[in-house]
């Protein structure tokens, strides 16, 4: 196992340079605290990154036994565990920067929607109402599982709407093959959501599909007329 000099070990680094300066490997060492008789703390994170893209979001879609089946040596359920509580308090934490983003354009809110949603392996549609002055109030899963137009329920998504007292609506979900193409299922969606806003003078800010291969906006192609 390498030796590190105190001033490049990762709780050493945090301390006297800030955690924005730590790698994500070292970051994640921090939560493994010791690694194994052959490989260090870092090692072990580099390798939990290299099985999952290099990405944290990946990560915090797994479950415990999700990290388990990677066979990794030096990560049990309880690092596994560890790793998931401060991912998602990572998560929360956006969330809460999230209800200060001002919903100016698509392409800015489709590149924070693909930040979080991008990597998910089950296929979620995401709601976020939106505020009189184009603040994000509330976001929220509104289904998992596979999205059809049989099986959606606009009840669920427009009980929310006055529960929040949004004067907007923007939809997203995923693609977990990273196709981002819009189906006719996807379609047939965005047109009854359209419509139902229209009823209820609900502005239908945009429909947004997001995946590894980018963001498709049902607005941005003009897919959105009155």
């Amino acid at each position: 196992m390498r030796m590190y000099a105190k001033e490049d070990l990762p709780g050493y680094k945090l301390e006297t340079k800030g955690s924005q300066n730590l790698t994500n490997a070292e970051l994640l060492a921090i939560l493994l605290n010791c690694g194994t008789n052959e490989l260090s703390a870092i090692d072990i994170a580099k390798l939990l990154l290299r099985k999952t893209n290099n990405q944290f979001q990946q990560i915090g879609t797994m479950t415990v036994s999700d990290i388990l089946n990677l066979k990794i040596k030096g990560i049990g359920k309880s690092k596994a565990t560890l790793i998931l509580a401060a991912l998602e308090i990572g998560l929360r934490r956006e969330q809460e920067y999230s209800q200060s983003i001002f919903i100016s354009s698509s392409a800015k809110v489709a590149a924070y929607l693909r930040s979080k949603y991008q990597y998910y392996q089950r296929e979620i549609m995401i709601a976020l109402f939106i505020s009189r002055n184009n603040r994000i109030i509330k976001e929220e899963i509104i289904t998992e599982g596979g999205l059809s137009s049989t099986t959606f329920d606009l009840r669920v998504i427009f009980r929310m709407v006055f529960i929040y007292k949004a004067t907007a609506l923007l939809i997203c979900h995923n693609h977990p093959s990273g196709d981002i193409e819009n189906s006719k299922d996807d379609d047939d969606i965005t047109k009854r959501i359209h419509e139902a806003c229209k009823l209820l003078d609900i502005i239908f800010f945009d429909h947004i599909i997001v995946g590894t291969d980018g963001y498709f906006s049902y607005a941005q192609n003009g897919m959105l007329k009155k």
